[in-house]
C-alpha cells in the first residue's frame, strides 16, 4: 500500500500498521515491513488475489441468501475477532463492500486507515466512514466511538449484499 506524504501524516499511517500487526486473523492481511521515501509512505503487506464484495455485486447483482448468509457469518467472525482479540478493541470504522475481498471464496478484510481503539473521540479534522456505511455518531464531533459502529457497518453492508442499494455510496 503506497500512501502520499501530502495526502496522509505519519501519525496516520503509523496507527494503521500497528493496528494490522496486532491482529491475527485469516481474514486479515498481515503486515510485514514498514518503509517510507521522500514523498510516499509503503506499508507492505500480504498480497490478496481476489475482488471485492463491490464489484460482485456491481457484476453478478445482488447476492442469493445462502452467499449472503455465508458471507455474513465470515464478516461476523472477522468483527467479533477484532472487538475481542485486545484491550480496548480494535475498531475498523469503514466496513463496506468496497473493503471486503473474496479471496478463495473467504472474506477478507482491507483498509485499517481509520480503524482506531474503542473510546476515540471524534474530532473536526477527520470524519470518519463511508457515506452510507458508517454510524451516525462517526461524524458528531466528540462522539466517543465504540462497537455499535462497525455493527452498523455490518448491517448496512448485509443490506447492500441482499438488496443491491446504495452500491453508488460505495465509489
Amino acid at each position: 500500500k503506497c500512501l502520499s506524504k501530502a495526502q496522509v501524516d505519519y501519525e496516520t499511517f503509523r496507527r494503521e500498521a500497528l493496528i494490522l500487526k496486532e491482529l491475527r486473523h485469516p481474514g486479515i492481511p498481515l503486515v510485514y515491513d514498514l518503509e517510507e521515501d521522500e514523498e510516499h509512505f509503503y506499508l507492505i503487506e500480504e498480497y490478496l488475489e481476489g475482488h471485492s464484495l463491490y464489484a460482485l455485486i456491481r457484476d453478478q447483482g445482488t447476492l442469493q441468501d445462502a452467499e449472503a448468509i455465508r458471507y455474513g457469518l465470515q464478516i461476523c467472525s472477522l468483527v467479533e475477532y477484532m472487538h475481542s482479540a485486545c484491550d480496548p478493541p480494535i475498531l475498523h470504522l469503514d466496513l463496506q463492500p468496497n473493503n471486503l475481498m473474496i479471496c478463495g471464496g473467504t472474506v477478507r478484510l482491507i483498509d485499517f486507515g481509520i480503524a482506531c481503539r474503542e473510546g476515540t473521540e471524534v474530532d473536526s479534522e477527520h470524519i470518519l466512514g463511508t457515506k452510507g456505511f458508517a454510524a451516525p455518531e462517526q461524524y458528531q464531533v466528540g462522539s466517543a466511538i465504540d462497537r455499535r459502529a462497525d455493527i452498523y457497518g455490518l448491517g448496512a453492508t448485509m443490506y447492500v449484499l441482499l438488496t443491491g442499494a446504495k452500491l453508488s455510496d460505495t465509489k
